[in-house]
């Protein structure tokens, strides 16, 4: 994958400002190679005739010396104005110098900007895709995969582009560095070159070694943030089983892996940076020793003033320490790729279930209607040609055991999962053909696995209409029989939950689940198993409430209890994707099924309980 042309669809807007600070980082480059050029006229115009007595050397080579030249020309040797050469050159390294540092703080405020700003276009783009991805594509993903793509490799991929600037940094200084070699002398280039072709080779290694590198630490990161958030979210767990310890040999284990991938990491790039600092020093020292050469030799093919010898050492400088800072570059983009690959392919996956280029508006009551409905998921169908007709205002209960298909179906009513076959049907629309969040302001939905915001009591009840009155939370709370505890609360309404409701108990939390459905008060309210927690006379209540406060809503309920489902107008029994037994609760007991037989024994069970209170009495 082009990490650079992916990551360019969402940093487009800023591509002007990249392009602008490269060009003006070029421009201050070459202004800073300049500088030693200068710094060798000082030592040619000025040092090196005062000391000698003898005048301007005439082998002088640098190109800057023309500006020089036509001033000292015009007057005779002994009269040489040094006071007057001096200043002036004074003056170009003092002007290099200022733009140097103009072009530094205006390329490192652009830069910095555009990249912050880009990185927050990423996180959108991504945290987006996140809330709108299709359920079984991110069940694919673990908590911690999910946190890395959404923190740690948007800042990476934004890193990349600061990455790229220096290496083309880095080429320049060298290219520009080279380039002022051989206007000194020709011959003053080849230890660099050999050295650069070394470097090139250690440095093709050494990226392959860092990118196994990084995606070791990566994957152990991961499984090291996915274990911690597993463990967060299932602290009671772990406790109520006494499996603290167990949890902390897990913990120390993925510790030490990341820790072992991060001393790898170390030991790798200490040992290829000793390779490269080595290989600089030697192009270094080898160029000092070189350069006395061809200053005290009396060939003039190879013959350099002194103050050419001062600028040849400071190229020589800029050649060496780029070309270690390219090695070190090029092993952070494998780290940059490797982070890009992984969250630009979760961007790129597309979602499987998408709005209509045409929506069809929902209009009047909805009507829904099934049609032979199947749901292949991989190789495993959860439901199988399933025939459904729900007129507005019907109640109907979905029963079965565990994985009989009951959430599933409720599910694809929302289009969380599509059908593979067959069709559902609102008001005579296949839903395919309804814009998502039309379809799903249809319904009031309370999940089977209750979730609460790390916020207020109130703010969770009111997340469908954060601006809704007071009275109508409290309300939506009444009918959901969770006003009493709520009131008890330290603060009432304004008490704040922990995240995934850690505080409350799990009827608290299911019944403050409802009365987040009920205030949203759409015309289709589904239960997914979302009373298990509560005891019966509880949930009589609230279904009480629901049939007094929201009369004439269409309700659908799955649920293991069958008294649950018994005032429902139609009961189905599910089993293995497909319905079993359908019908009333009269029609269902009079077959004498699957149904009527968890009927039976929860009812002699219910029984049993009830002659077992009295006894004790």
């Amino acid at each position: 994958m082009n990490i650079v042309k992916e990551s360019a669809k969402y940093f487009k807007k800023y591509t002007p400002f990249y392009i602008f600070c490269l060009i003006i980082g070029s421009c201050g480059i070459f202004f800073a190679l300049l500088a030693p050029m200068v710094l060798g006229l000082v030592v040619d115009y000025v040092m090196t005739p005062l000391f000698s007595g003898n005048g301007v050397p005439a082998e002088n080579a640098t190109f800057l010396a023309r500006l020089i030249d036509p001033y000292v020309a015009a007057q005779a040797p002994a009269k040489y104005d040094y006071t007057g050469i001096l200043l002036r050159l004074c003056v170009m390294l003092a002007a290099i110098q200022l733009i140097r540092y103009a072009v530094h703080y205006m390329r490192w405020n652009t830069m910095h900007s555009s990249g912050v700003a880009s990185e927050r276009i990423l996180r959108r783009s991504v945290f987006h895709r996140m809330i709108t991805q299709n359920t079984t594509i991110l069940s694919k993903y673990t908590a911690g995969e999910l946190l890395s793509i959404s923190n740690g490799d948007i800042v990476m991929v934004k890193e990349m582009y600061f990455q790229i600037s220096h290496f083309i940094d880095s080429f320049l200084w060298i290219g520009l560095s080279a380039f002022f070699l051989l206007s000194i002398n020709p011959y003053l280039i080849i230890l660099p070159a050999a050295g650069g072709i070394v470097m090139m080779l250690l440095t093709v290694r050494y990226t392959r070694k860092m990118r196994v590198v990084f995606n070791g630490i990566r994957s152990a990161s991961i499984e090291l943030n996915s274990l911690v958030s597993e463990n967060i979210n299932g602290v009671r767990v772990i406790r109520a089983f006494a499996r603290e310890d167990y949890e902390k040999g897990k913990f120390n284990k993925k510790n030490e892996n990341y820790r072992e991938a991060l001393n790898f990491h170390a030991e790798t790039w200490s040992k290829y940076t000793a390779f490269f600092s080595g290989l600089s020093q030697f192009i270094q020292i080898g160029s000092l020793v070189l350069g006395v050469i061809f200053v005290l030799s009396a060939n003039p093919a190879i013959h350099i003033s002194v103050g050419a010898y001062v600028a040849f050492m400071a190229y020589i400088v800029g050649i060496s320490n780029p070309m270690m800072n390219l090695a070190n570059i090029a092993g952070a983009l494998q780290q940059a790729a490797i982070s890009g690959n992984r969250m630009f392919t979760f961007l790129n996956t597309n979602n499987a279930i998408k709005d209509p280029e045409n929506p069809v508006p929902i209009e009047g009551a909805p009507h829904i209607k099934m049609r032979s409905a199947t749901l292949q998921l991989d190789d495993k169908f959860l439901l199988k040609n399933i025939d459904l007709d729900v007129p507005y205002g019907k109640s109907v209960g979905i029963m079965g055991k565990t994985g009989s298909g009951k959430s599933a179906l409720l599910k694809t009513f929302m289009r969380f999962y599509e059908t593979t076959e067959g069709e559902t049907m609102i008001n005579g629309v296949n839903i395919k053909n309804v814009a998502i969040d039309d379809l799903r302001r249809q319904f009031s939905y309370v999940p089977q696995d209750v979730f609460l915001f790390s916020d207020t009591v109130e703010s969770n009840i009111a997340f469908a209409d954060p601006d809704c009155p007071h009275e109508k939370i409290t309300a939506a709370a009444e009918a959901a029989e969770a006003g009493g505890f709520i009131e008890k609360l330290p603060q009432g309404y304004d008490t704040v939950v922990g995240e995934r409701g850690l505080g409350l108990s799990g009827g608290q939390k299911q019944r403050v689940s409802i009365a987040r459905a009920l205030l949203k008060d759409a015309p289709i309210i589904i239960f997914d198993d979302s009373t298990s927690a509560l005891d019966m006379e509880t949930e009589k209540r609230i279904f009480t409430n629901l049939r007094a406060s929201y009369a004439g809503r269409t309700i659908l309920i799955a649920a293991h209890r069958a008294s649950s489902v018994a005032d429902c107008d139609e009961i189905l029994y599910m089993e293995d994707g497909s319905v079993a037994e359908r019908g009333t609760l009269a029609e269902l007991l009079a077959l004498g099924g699957k149904f009527a037989a968890v009927y039976d024994a929860q009812s002699a069970s219910s029984n049993d309980k009830l002659q077992t209170m009295k006894n004790d009495e």
